[in-house]
């Protein structure tokens, strides 16, 4: 399991994209049944509508053309 300040290589799966370290903060609880709780990231550059060190989620990466790597939450 990742710790919180993991560092991860989301890598870009969409052309002229950079290759992105995002740090691990968590996971995001919803306390409301019906809502799964999710792993959020730091990002360490910009990315569309996100600047640096704006916090997202895994799926707002993957949404963005970012894969990463397995051992990640």
């Amino acid at each position: 399991m990742a710790n919180k300040g993991d560092k991860f290589l989301a890598k870009s799966i969409v052309p002229h994209v950079q290759d992105q370290i995002v740090e691990f903060v968590g996971i995001q609880e919803i306390g409301i049944e019906d809502y799964p709780s999710f792993a959020i990231y730091n990002l360490t550059q910009d990315i569309a509508g996100h600047p640096k060190n704006s916090t997202v989620s895994k799926s707002t990466l993957i949404d963005y053309g970012f894969v990463l790597p397995e051992e990640a939450p």
